[in-house]
């Protein structure tokens, strides 16, 4: 995969106007780094997206994959769900599990991918 400098560039840039804005970054870069991502996903890329349907997820973990993908943490998730910090880790478990990923950054493209989330 070749180095996008430009573009990660400019993201560093949007990243340091935010934070000498005091802006909080938690949601900010979340939301910046998930147009990063979107602008870096070609059709060749693709095939890195796992080809599984939304269908096979349970209402519960669409909901609990939104909010990842919006930036939450699973200690967030539990909060926003009225769910205990064990369910929302299980919950974020079989999600990765289903889509066979090891990372937040695959669920977060995933989402993307999806449509999942808006940017």
């Amino acid at each position: 995969m070749e180095l996008l400098a430009p573009d990660s560039e400019a993201l560093l840039h949007r990243m340091e106007l935010l934070r000498q804005a005091n802006v909080h970054l938690r949601e900010e870069l979340a939301r910046e780094g998930a147009r990063f991502v979107r602008t870096q996903v070609h059709k060749t890329d693709r095939a890195l997206v796992p080809e599984i349907g939304l269908e096979e997820l349970t209402p519960r973990e669409h909901e609990v994959l939104r909010l990842i993908a919006e930036g939450s943490s699973t200690k967030d998730v539990a909060q926003q769900l009225g769910i205990s910090f064990k369910t929302a880790a299980c919950h974020r478990h079989r999600l990765m599990q289903k889509l066979d990923v090891h990372a937040t950054g695959s669920l977060v493209r995933f989402a993307i991918a999806s449509g999942i989330v808006e940017l």
